[in-house]
């Protein structure tokens, strides 16, 4: 009951006209249609789930028992078909609850990727670490949003 449905096609009024689109994007579109139903419907709604996301970061990391002294989301990085929204997240304790805590991360609902991290010895005996994380998750961009902005200096 749970086979892909890469035969199904997309609705052109959900997605707008796939042919004029680019190879790119469509197979962006294929992957994301073999996605089981619920999790397609689902997506739209993404940009309002990031107070949520945030929430259970904060959380895992208490959980975990990381002394947090930085939670700062920043400004989404457009990209072509998406949007990445990075998380400055600057914690204290020990290995095993870092390793945790990324434990914690992995079992979450949404993709979230630690897309930077800096590890700085301390030197006290309960927190010996001292982590400068960037965490990241990422949003897709609807059809038809305006393009993303040049880099400096591109033509």
């Amino acid at each position: 009951n749970r086979e892909p449905l890469a035969l199904l096609p997309l609705p052109s009024t959900l997605f707008g006209p796939i042919t004029n689109s680019g190879p790119a994007l469509r197979s962006a579109l294929l992957v994301f249609s073999t996605l089981p139903l619920p999790l397609r419907l689902k997506e739209p709604c993404m940009k309002r789930e990031i107070p949520t996301l945030y929430r259970a970061l904060s959380d895992a990391a208490a959980a975990a028992g990381l002394g947090v002294s930085l939670f700062q989301p920043r400004a989404p990085v457009v990209r072509e078909y998406y949007s990445e929204i990075p998380i400055t997240l600057n914690a204290e304790a020990g290995y095993h609850q870092f390793a945790e805590f990324f434990e914690r991360v992995a079992k979450l609902a949404r993709v979230v990727n630690v897309t930077e991290i800096k590890l700085t010895g301390v030197s006290r005996p309960r927190n010996p670490v001292r982590a400068e994380l960037v965490l990241a998750t990422y949003m897709y961009r609807p059809i038809g949003a305006p393009p993303p902005p040049k880099p400096p200096g591109a033509k």
